[in-house]
């Protein structure tokens, strides 16, 4: 069995275990030591060379010196260092950290590195050692400040109208030391430090306007911004425009309204009339009656700018009058030489009144209601004149004005035409009558004739049985229009011859081939008598009062015409000379002398009894004068006849024309045939 014997350095005390081969040592002394340990067996025997143990004894760690490092620090600043003066024997050190303050790096040394959590806390840092004696007193406090990064809203942007000043209400911040607003505006702020200061904006400052808020943050915290920007929005003016004085509920253009900075307008009234648009900035207004009853109305102009400020309203007076009236009156007439009262006419709203003519006539009063009106010869010349009555008003309205036509009729006139002579028994036709202005007529005479056409103004007298010396005719017109009730006539002298009495003489016979003596009479101044005998041809001299006749071969009328030269009358009478028989066949041939070629059926041509028996024959006629005025071959009263035409187959003239008759023997016979009823 081993025997273990034990030694150790003074520094030690051997506590228990002396001779086994474990003891248990209390050093007392802090440094180096050693520990030997040798053994001897039963014999007695120790070991040659003892085992020696060196030992480093240790102290408890003392306590620590202060902890240094930043303080205050930022919440979320990273990589603070905070160290600890070391101390002998520390084997480790235990630190100890606000809340949110984490180690990231020199974790059990001396010396950390410490980030802070954006929601690290202040507190103290500590830190104490720790060796294998054990865990020495912590170090002193080190309170560290934890300030945070401030954080700063001003608030959402908005608009406010021109002119008017804004309050911020909206902002909150924190975790600042001070704030501080500024501006890029032209205005002023107010309150400046606070949350809710307030921007005064320059006047007429528009557009945008940015409000920046600055917090400060505790140091080594740094700052935060936020910012507002605030547009200022143009605010809308309006002005309805100057005073408009207006007449009656005539439309009133408004032109001198003016309006800036609006999106859109509306117009008022404080009368009862309406206008055309009252969304534009140069409405027309419509006053009504009552508009001018009541003489003024005040039109409102509303401007609405932008959605940020008050509409903006101004308005202006309107002033209506009642508008003047005039009526003349209806057109009217009078008669030529008469004057007009103007009766009917009416004015109103007037202070004066005038009357005017366009022609030259006069008004006894022009200023008065109702003045008589003359016309002047000028006026009856023209026949029409317009009277115009004017009513001045007594404010700004305009004259009212009012026309009627007059219309001057002129009284009728006639004439009955030019004074006459008429030969007895023969009709007196007017000539030279005229009429005017007239609504009808009548002719009136004093004979014992008849007249007739007395609805033209050529009427015809036809004298009564015997009727001679002066008649009287008559015409008289009505007027017409306003000249009706109106007469005016005139009269003619129509001087009615006595008759003149002529005779040819009685009827005589003469034997076939010889000449009658013709002898006329007449009654008459024998100075102022002329005759004519027909037909001329068959007479040695037809002018003559008496006159002798040719060798007649067959029975004959003569006329004498006489003609009055002092009075233009005529007569005529007729002496028929019958001749005796022919000696031959020619006996058959009876000659007819008148001819009417009227249409009537009866003597409408010239018949020639037992021509037909003579069927080579010719026929010529001639005019008083000698005049070949139509030839026939082969007359056969039929097929071919004379109708009292010429060559041209146009009807001749009544009259008495000649003719000779040629046979197929080569005896001719000639005479006249008296035309009656053919060209007048």
């Amino acid at each position: 069995m081993l025997n273990y014997f034990w030694t150790i350095s003074p520094g030690g005390m051997l506590l228990a275990g002396q001779g086994t081969s474990q003891v248990q040592i209390v050093w007392t002394t802090s440094g180096e030591q050693w520990v030997a340990v040798n053994y001897s067996n039963t014999a007695g025997c120790y070991a040659q060379n003892p085992t020696t143990l060196r030992v480093l004894v240790h102290d408890i760690p003392s306590g620590l010196g202060p902890v240094s490092g930043p303080s205050p620090v930022c919440a979320g600043t990273r990589g603070a260092v905070y160290s600890v003066t070391p101390v002998p024997s520390a084997m480790t050190y235990n630190w100890s950290m606000p809340p949110g303050a984490v180690i990231i790096a020199g974790g059990g040394t001396s010396t950390v590195v410490v980030d802070f959590l954006p929601a690290a806390s202040s507190g103290d840092i500590q830190v104490n050692a720790t060796n294998i004696c054990g865990t020495g007193p912590a170090s002193p406090p080190f309170p560290v400040t934890v300030n945070y990064s401030p954080w700063a809203h001003a608030g959402p942007d908005t608009s406010v109208c021109a002119g008017t000043p804004f309050t911020v209400r909206t902002a909150s911040a924190f975790g600042y030391g001070g704030l501080l607003w500024t501006t890029s505006g032209l205005g002023t702020l107010t309150d400046a430090t606070s949350l809710s200061p307030t921007y005064s904006p320059a006047t007429g400052e528009t557009g945008l306007v940015i409000l920046t808020i600055v917090a400060m943050g505790n140091p080594p915290c740094g700052n935060d911004t936020s910012r507002i920007n605030l547009f200022y929005g143009e605010a809308a003016v309006a002005n309805a425009g100057n005073k408009i004085s207006s007449c009656g509920e005539n439309q009133v253009p408004i032109l001198s309204s003016a309006a800036i900075h609006y999106s859109s307008l509306s117009w008022a009234t404080t009368g009862t009339g309406t206008f055309d648009d009252k969304y534009v900035l140069h409405p027309t207004y419509f006053p009504t009656s009552d508009d001018v009853v009541q003489g003024r109305v005040r039109l409102t102009l509303t401007a609405y700018g932008s959605a940020l400020c008050l509409p903006d309203t101004n308005s202006m007076l309107l002033e209506l009058a009642k508008q003047a009236a005039a009526y003349a009156g209806m057109d009217t007439a009078i008669c030529q030489g008469t004057s007009l009262a103007l009766q009917n006419s009416s004015a109103q709203n007037y202070i004066s009144l005038n009357w005017k003519t366009s022609g030259s006539g006069s008004f006894d009063d022009a200023g008065s209601l109702h003045p008589i009106y003359t016309p002047s010869a000028d006026d009856l010349i023209s026949g029409r004149v317009y009277l115009s009555l004017t009513a001045v008003p007594p404010s700004f309205c305009s004259p009212a004005k009012d026309t009627l036509l007059l219309v001057i009729g002129p009284l009728p006139r006639v004439h009955a035409g030019e004074d006459g002579t008429a030969c007895y028994g023969a009709n007196f036709t007017v000539n030279g009558a005229t009429a005017s202005n007239y609504s009808s007529y009548l002719w009136t005479h004093n004979g014992i004739g008849i007249l007739s056409g007395t609805s033209t103004l050529t009427p015809v007298y036809m004298p009564g049985p015997q009727e001679s010396g002066l008649v009287v005719i008559t015409l008289t017109a009505n007027g017409t229009g306003a000249c009706a009730g109106t007469t005016a006539d005139d009269r003619l002298n129509i001087l009615i011859h006595q008759a003149l009495n002529v005779s040819a003489g009685p009827d005589q016979s003469i034997p076939y081939g010889t000449s009658a003596l013709l002898s006329a009479t007449a009654s008459g101044e024998p100075g102022n008598l002329l005759f004519s005998w027909e037909p001329a041809s068959l007479l040695i001299d037809p002018a003559k009062k008496q006159t002798e006749t040719v060798n007649l071969t067959e029975d004959v009328t003569f006329y004498v015409h006489v003609f009055d030269s002092l009075s233009g009358c005529t007569g005529t009478d007729n002496i028929q000379v019958k001749v005796g028989s022919k000696p031959d066949n020619e006996e058959c041939l009876v000659i007819h002398n008148v001819i009417t070629p009227n249409g009537d059926g009866a003597n409408d041509t010239w018949i020639i009894d037992c021509i037909e028996s003579f069927p080579n024959n010719k026929v010529e006629i001639f005019n008083r004068w000698g005049d070949l005025v139509n030839t026939f071959e082969g007359y056969n009263n039929g097929s071919v006849a004379w109708k009292g035409t010429n060559l041209r187959n146009e009807l001749l003239p009544d009259g008495t024309y000649y003719y000779v008759i040629t046979l197929k023997n080569g005896r001719s016979h000639t005479g006249w045939v008296f035309i009656r009823g053919g060209k007048q």
